[in-house]
């Protein structure tokens, strides 16, 4: 929680090498990758392996195992303050040597410069340009996303500094995201997290118990990912019999219980439409935001009207109905 928020909230939408130097410092992440533990004694290697796979040049980056050991040598002596529990370097724990790193060389006697350089390069690497360019790629645009719009992204990072928000300036202004809807599967907490901003309106009655427990079901609780990589962004992890059964779960429980997140927004929808199909449009609309399929419409109108006989028109159970099968359709889980 601490690095969420004091580190990529807060550098969110400023440069990438700052939000690099203050991961580094983080006394989250240094705890977590064990540099509190490095010290020129006995190196450990944990965090210098990560920050240079996951974190900068990514796994085919460009670096060796042995950069893995100069990297970290530059990072021993890196430590939190026991009374502050804040970033404080500790000079008698320093290898204070020599060091090359992707065949630059490090004068000896650097001190805590020896980290700072250690990420300047990084962050200056066309590696990092590429990497960083790529996963905003994927979060915003697709699974697989072109190597043009890639190539045009690391251009930016290069030429910017890394700039976060010229970055998504460009990203966002691209056709390439103007192609990208329903091309990227909504992950647990984005589901959810849509599910409220649609069902609710206001923050009465909100059962958080409820959105925790659908969160482990659907296996993505936030910051439970343990590995170092964080919660997969591509659909294959996700599209499997556990994660959309919870899903339809959740669809089903709204049908059930439409209190469930709140004062529900359902019972207007069906109120103002003239007959059930002007009803599903106006509930797609509401929950999906954009029109269905002429054939979809269709079913969804007949299925309303099949499993409430007795209705005349629009009502709250038709409509509840259509809410839930247009909540388990892929028409909602696809963003």
């Amino acid at each position: 929680l601490y690095d969420d928020r004091e580190v990529i909230r807060r550098h969110a939408f400023g440069s990438f090498p700052e939000m690099l130097q203050a991961s580094a410092r983080s006394p989250a992440m240094m705890t977590y990758l064990n540099t509190v533990q490095n010290e020129a004694a006995g190196p450990n290697e944990n965090y210098a392996r990560e920050l240079m796979e996951l974190h900068t040049l990514g796994v085919d980056g460009g670096y060796t195992e042995q950069d893995v050991v100069e990297v970290a040598r530059c990072f021993t002596g890196w430590a939190i303050n026991g009374g502050t529990r804040e970033f404080e370097f500790q000079a008698n724990r320093h290898d204070d040597g020599e060091k090359l790193v992707l065949g630059q060389l490090i004068p000896a006697g650097g001190g805590v410069t020896d980290g700072e350089t250690v990420l300047r390069i990084l962050a200056e690497h066309p590696s990092t340009a590429r990497f960083i360019s790529t996963k905003l790629a994927r979060r915003f645009v697709s699974d697989d996303p072109p190597s043009s719009l890639i190539n045009r992204l690391a251009a930016e990072f290069t030429r910017t500094a890394g700039d976060i928000p010229s970055l998504l300036r460009l990203l966002f202004l691209s056709e390439e995201f103007r192609a990208a809807p329903d091309r990227k599967f909504r992950r647990p907490l984005e589901f959810v997290a849509h599910l409220l901003r649609n069902t609710r309106t206001d923050h009465l009655g909100f059962d958080g118990a409820v959105m925790l427990e659908a969160l482990s079901r659907t296996g993505q609780i936030p910051h439970r990912w343990f590995p170092p990589d964080g919660y997969p962004d591509r659909a294959d992890y996700w599209l499997n019999t556990a994660s959309l059964l919870g899903y339809w779960n959740l669809a089903a429980e709204l049908v059930e219980n439409p209190d469930l997140l709140g004062r529900s927004a359902i019972s207007g929808l069906a109120s103002t439409a003239a007959d059930v199909e002007e009803m599903v449009q106006a509930l797609a609309t509401h929950f999906v935001q954009r029109p269905l399929r002429v054939e979809d419409q269709q079913l969804l109108a007949l299925l309303a009207e099949t499993v409430f006989p007795d209705d005349v028109g629009p009502s709250d159970a038709r409509a509840t109905l259509v809410a839930g099968l247009l909540v388990a359709s892929p028409y909602f889980s696809l963003r």
